[in-house]
């Protein structure tokens, strides 16, 4: 899980560590500008936007496939409980 890192290009140092690790490391991103944070993580992974699917997980709305998870929501929307659900996703 990314916790309050935005991806920006300016950051490219911590975007080549995360685009040179674990390509299967899953990435739980939580924004609550869903649509720009997807475009800007998957441009910094060189992942497909496209394969995201619109989903709901722990009454949140998301975005996700096998690897990125992208959580429309402001951090203090994250409980305990919530963050489980969304790490076992």
């Amino acid at each position: 899980m990314i916790v309050g890192y935005s991806f920006n290009v300016a950051d490219e140092h911590f975007n080549d560590l995360i685009r040179k690790g674990n390509k299967d490391a899953k990435l739980v991103i939580i924004d609550p500008d869903n649509e720009g944070a997807a475009h800007r993580v998957c441009q910094t992974v060189g992942h497909d936007k496209t394969r995201l699917r619109s989903t709901r997980l722990e009454g949140l709305e998301c975005k996700a496939d096998s690897r990125l998870t992208f959580v429309k929501a402001k951090a203090e929307e994250i409980t305990p409980v919530r963050l489980t659900a969304l790490l076992r996703a």
